[in-house]
Parts: structure tokens; C-alpha cells; sequence
């Protein structure tokens, strides 16, 4: 083991980034169905260097990971499907080289990485209302992630993942704010707006007033108007088009459908959703309308088996999928 990776196994305080990585690091040992006691008492010994540590720990239980770990029969039954000691000697030492830092990003970003390491955060079916210290709203939508950082001259906020809505607070020093994505930034002209992180673009909804675009290649901004939404990609300029009702519903705790398509429905609920949650092809051009409470991705099923002619296929808790009837 490195000197680098000892310092974050063994109760040094270090930044988020290592605290993080260490957390990592445990929960793929603890998970391996040879962790021996001492594996579990040096973890211990980590958990208890430093409060941050256990915080870190505890993100990763709201994920759906880490108490599995705790248990070596479920860890074991986890592993079930490697069905030679080899093949799990493997998988361990690929996930001891991630956590040195070779490999790190697919790991974490697995493990919900950007959870651990941002300012705030949400789980899979989670929504949470931060204001900011100018008196800035950020409602955070499902599974995602965002860091702020307030300068002497910038409000700026970064959203590492997901979907916010932010209502833009009354800055008593005159800074001006910054919404930036992997894709480019918007700066908002007091206004209410969404911003939503997709793997390959940024989507900007714009409730009220206005807000400015930019993104990585363009060679001028552009302002979008409210009612609104655009989606950047670098290179191109924003495709614009009106922002529909049903875009924004999720704000309200809703999930609104006009005329959906049942496989986009399907994409689309899975995000509140632990696990996989699937569209036969067979089933997936029929249509959906209506009002659904997202945060009951149960209920949700069943309406959809009641107005439409499929069934919920289940293999687990956390594999479903809507078939023909």
C-alpha cells in the first residue's frame, strides 16, 4: 500500500476528496467475502479518527451501499454471481487500484462519487430545498449534486449531476451569479429557472424573467426569455423551443405526462427510482396522460396497469419491468 493511500486509510483528516476516497476503499473491502476481523476493526479504527469520516460513511448508506457491507452473508450472497475465488480476488484488487486513485472516477461516479464530495446533495427519490446565504432557493430534484462558492465578486454554483431549480436571492454586495455544467454556464437576470445536467447536454428551463447562455465553442451568448427552454451543447448553438407544463411538474412533486410516449414515461420514472425499471418494446409506444406522484414509483406502476394494457414484471425489489398483459 502507497504512503499516499495509508494517510487516508488511517485516520488522517484530509479533504473531501480523500475522505471520500477512503470511504470507497472500505466499503470494497468489507463487501469482499474474505474480510477478515482485523479488515473490519482497521475500518473501525477509521470511522472513529475523525467525524467527517463517519459523515462521508453514512452518505454512502443513503446511497443503497455500505450497510450490505456490514454483513458478510449478504456480502456473500452479493458476490454470488462470481463464482470462483479467483474471479472475486479480482474484482477486489480492481476496486483496491480505483481507490489509489487508477480508475477512481468510474468507481465513485458507480457509488454516487459526486454525493460524497459535493456541498449539497440528494439520493435516488430525493428532493431537497437549500437556501444559500443571499437568500438564493435551490430545490434539488432526484440523485443529484451540486457545490456553491461565493467569492468577493461571483455567486457561483456548480451542478455536478441531476436536475436543480433555483430562485435567484437579492445579493446585497451586487455579484452577479453563475450556474456552470459540464456543458457551459447560464447567469440568471433575477429570475426563477432549471437547470438539468444530462450525460451529453444541459437543459435550461426558464419559469420567470430571463437568463443568459453560454457554452464551451460558442461565440456569443444568448439570452433565453421565460416559458422558455433550451438545450446546449457545445459547438452548436441552443436549441430552443416553449417550455412545456409538464417540464417543470417535478417542482410541485409530480410527474406530468400529455401524450407520452410509455418507454420516455418509463426512462423518465426510473430516475426516482432504486435499481432497473424497464419498457418491453412491445408496450413502449402506447401512451400515457396524467398526474403521478413520483416519490411512489409504486403507485405509479399500478395507475399505469389500470389505464393501460401491461403488467409489472418483477424479479426483485429491484429489477421491474412493464410487459404486455
Amino acid at each position: 500500500m502507497s504512503s499516499m493511500v495509508s494517510s487516508w486509510l488511517t485516520g488522517g483528516d484530509g479533504g473531501r476528496e480523500e475522505i471520500a476516497r477512503a470511504a470507497a476503499y472500505w466499503m470494497t473491502e468489507l463487501m469482499a467475502d474474505d474480510a477478515s476481523a482485523e479488515t473490519r476493526w482497521r475500518w473501525r479504527q477509521w470511522m472513529d479518527a475523525n467525524p467527517a469520516h463517519r459523515e462521508a460513511w453514512a452518505r454512502f448508506e443513503s446511497l443503497g451501499v455500505g450497510m450490505q457491507a456490514l454483513n458478510p452473508t449478504a456480502a456473500q450472497q452479493g458476490l454470488a454471481s462470481l463464482h470462483n475465488a479467483g474471479r472475486r480476488r479480482a474484482l477486489k484488487r480492481t476496486a483496491a487500484v480505483a481507490a489509489g486513485g487508477v480508475g477512481l472516477g468510474a468507481l465513485m461516479q458507480v457509488q454516487g462519487w459526486q454525493a460524497l464530495v459535493a456541498d449539497y446533495s440528494t439520493g435516488v427519490g430525493e428532493q431537497r430545498l437549500v437556501t444559500l446565504s443571499d437568500g438564493t432557493r435551490v430545490l434539488l430534484n432526484t440523485d443529484s449534486a451540486v457545490d456553491i462558492e461565493y467569492t468577493a465578486g461571483l455567486r457561483r454554483l456548480r451542478l455536478l449531476r441531476g436536475e436543480i431549480l433555483v430562485e435567484t436571492g437579492k445579493d446585497g454586495l451586487d455579484r452577479p451569479m453563475r450556474v456552470e455544467t459540464a456543458q457551459g454556464w447560464i447567469a440568471p437576470l433575477g429570475t426563477r429557472f432549471m437547470v438539468r445536467q444530462r450525460p451529453r447536454d444541459t437543459v435550461v428551463g426558464v419559469l420567470e424573467h430571463r437568463v443568459v447562455l453560454m457554452a464551451d465553442g460558442w461565440l456569443r451568448s444568448h439570452v433565453l426569455e421565460a416559458g422558455q427552454l433550451a438545450v446546449i451543447q457545445p459547438g452548436t448553438g441552443p436549441s430552443i423551443r416553449p417550455l412545456r407544463d409538464e417540464e417543470s411538474a417535478w417542482a410541485r412533486g409530480e410527474l406530468a405526462a400529455d401524450n407520452v410516449r410509455l418507454g420516455d414515461f418509463v426512462d423518465e420514472l426510473a430516475r426516482y427510482r432504486r435499481g432497473w425499471l424497464l419498457c418491453d418494446p412491445a408496450v413502449a409506444d402506447l401512451r400515457v396522460t396524467g398526474l403521478f406522484p413520483y416519490m411512489d414509483t409504486d403507485r405509479v406502476l399500478t395507475a399505469i396497469t389500470q389505464a393501460l394494457p401491461v403488467r409489472v414484471q418483477r424479479r426483485s425489489r429491484y429489477w421491474v419491468k412493464l410487459v404486455p398483459a
